[in-house]
């Protein structure tokens, strides 16, 4: 079903009211992150910017930061594991994805979505074609500006939406310069009230048919606009319209698991970080009072009228007060309950908000060792960490599926060649003939452990013998391609072995010192052990041969020259080479062998 501009008009207008009281909680979420509140105090006609310790900020960056530091894992199966061609096609499909991920820059991605997802409890991700480079791109969004329909119930479900609509603001200047339709935006205005700067609200419609961009004129400028859907001219404009390739809508918005309604981890959060503000700033307050009092004047004796001869002045000004009558100074002291409740309130947030003492560097009085403290921490962070893992990496293989059917559908053709960093190789590939599967499997190593003690974990499965050492490079964030890493160990070890094997045989002897200098000389000169060795090892071939003729190079050399003699080799080591055999090398050879005179 395509819709018209109207009709899509209509249809986030009702979004957008219904879905206001989420859209304001991420707001206030936001304001707090950032700090943009203030503390009104109407008795005092006062306003103070909150100093108390932000655990809404620290709790959003500690869980993000801790999830996002593990990336998920993919595996793509072959379509037939006994065909070494399906084999193959699948190692090119999952370089590729990789490649996409790469190009994509998920990992950075993943700190920004994982914050949205904890703080705001949902993110928004669509898929693109990016027609210059060939590829399937990933662009995330800020769910405040996402609506998509409501929430089914199935957090599964809802993550690939059967429609989504993204509500942007651009300047008139940008929308002009690229789209043709823009002008109708501006019906009804006189050329002299068009300002290239005003900035006009925007839709972007996706759904399993098409993408929709969809122009609102400004309903301030606007006569012809009304209340809700205009008439005859309209208020809603087509901008452009491109047709859906994939026949599923590109957009993915994951959401945290609730009872009922979208709801970000740190909802609970915010009227305590409000009163916690609120008493702070009346406590700096009642001490500002303290030390600067409010002073007074008070009559001697009856009659008298207390009065300033000279001021009154600020002491902080330095000068003298003159009066009549006596100064006294009253001041109100601060509540004793007030710091306590401060310290109340800031533990609620913490309890409730899932925010470990441990993420502010502290911790708590009666613990005693480093794996008490890991337990009483994973009590209240690893649950959720994990929830906010298997969440991401369930979208992640949503996206990674739509991004294999973009590829096919834009560029089913295309030879796309990519420089793969995991594999630390280029792969090239054509998607119609190498993903001859969509499946993938994007699954999150141990969810709920981040990077630091995801190496912990392996490696004491590895020592109790539940783990083997190549599944633990799978899983590590350190290592991101297992193949690669495990060759890398195999050559260190054979590496090591050799070398071995050349120091034992140069301290038996069985290397000839002048043999060992060229060694170290070449090792010197920057080359490898290995081709050290052949070099070598072929100079004293070349040196113990005797394939050519007498007095070639290559030949043998009189019994008493100096090429014959061992050196500092032991005879018979290889040190020296061959000799001549004449009439007389040759008598005496024989009567050695006979055993003659």
């Amino acid at each position: 079903m395509s819709y018209s501009a109207e009709e899509i008009h209509a249809i986030v207008e009702g979004r957008r009211r219904k879905r206001g009281s989420v859209i304001e909680a991420m707001r206030e979420i936001r304001d707090v992150y950032n700090t943009d509140i203030v503390v009104p105090l109407p008795e005092m006609d006062k306003t103070e910017r909150p100093f108390v310790p932000n655990l809404i900020l620290t709790g959003i960056d500690q869980t993000a930061t801790r999830a996002a530091s593990v990336q998920p894992m993919l595996r793509c199966p072959p379509d037939d594991p006994m065909d070494e061609l399906s084999v193959e096609r699948a190692a090119i499909r999952r370089n590729a994805i990789f490649g996409w991920w790469e190009y994509a820059d998920l990992e950075i991605a993943d700190a920004q979505r994982a914050r949205w997802l904890s703080g705001y409890g949902s993110y928004a991700t669509i898929i693109r074609p990016d027609i210059g480079k060939g590829l399937p791109c990933w662009e995330i969004r800020d769910p405040l500006a996402a609506y998509p329909p409501p929430p089914t119930g199935n957090p599964v479900r809802d993550m690939a939406p059967k429609d989504c609509a993204f509500i942007v603001r651009h300047t008139y200047a940008w929308l002009a310069s690229k789209y043709p339709a823009a002008p109708m935006l501006l019906r009804g205005r006189r050329p002299n009230e068009i300002d290239p700067s005003e900035l006009f609200e925007v839709i972007e419609w996706f759904d399993e048919h098409e993408a929709v961009i969809v122009g609102l004129a400004n309903p301030v400028h606007n006569p012809y606009y009304s209340t809700g859907v205009s008439g005859v001219f309209g208020m809603a404009v087509e901008l452009d319209r491109m047709q859906n390739l994939i026949g599923e809508c590109q957009v993915v918005m994951p959401g945290r698991i609730t009872l009922d309604r979208p709801r970000g981890q740190f909802d609970g959060a915010i009227g305590q970080y409000h009163a916690q503000s609120k008493l702070m700033a009346l406590g700096l307050i009642a001490v500002e009072r303290d030390v600067f009092p409010d002073m007074f004047l008070i009559s001697r004796q009856p009659g008298e009228t207390p009065r300033f001869i000279r001021g009154p002045f600020d002491g902080r000004t330095g000068e003298w007060n003159e009066v009549e009558g006596l100064p006294q100074a009253v001041g109100q002291p601060t509540g004793a309950l007030t710091t306590n409740m401060i310290d109340r309130l800031e533990r609620a947030q913490g309890v409730n908000s899932f925010v470990a003492s441990e993420f502010g560097g502290e911790s708590n009085t009666n613990i005693r060792t480093a794996r008490r403290g890991r337990q009483v921490m994973g009590a209240q962070i690893d649950f959720m960490l994990a929830e906010i893992q298997m969440l991401m990496a369930r979208a992640r293989e949503i996206e990674t599926r739509l991004a294999q059917k973009i590829a096919q559908a834009w560029f089913g053709k295309r030879q796309v060649k990519l420089y793969v960093k995991v594999a630390d190789r280029s792969v090239t590939y054509v998607p119609d003939r190498d993903f001859d599967s969509d499946v993938v499997a994007v699954e999150q190593p141990l969810a709920g452990t981040d990077s630091e003690n995801l190496t912990i974990q392996t490696g004491q499965m590895i020592g109790t013998r539940q783990m083997s050492r190549r599944t633990s490079m799978a899983l590590s964030p350190l290592i991101k391609n297992p193949e690669q890493e495990q060759t890398q160990i195999e050559v260190e070890a054979l590496e090591d072995a050799g070398l071995a094997a050349v120091l034992t045989q140069a301290q038996a002897g069985q290397i000839t010192p002048p043999d060992l200098a060229k060694l170290i000389r070449y090792r010197k000169q920057g080359m490898s052990i290995e081709d050290a060795f052949d070099r070598v090892n072929q100079e004293a071939q070349e040196r113990q041969a005797s394939s050519g003729e007498p007095g070639t190079p290559a030949g043998p050399v009189p019994p008493g020259s100096p090429e014959a003699q061992p050196g500092l080799a032991l005879p018979g080591m290889g040190g020296e080479q061959p000799t001549e055999i004449g009439p007389r090398s040759l008598q005496a050879a024989l009567a050695a062998a006979f055993g003659g005179g």
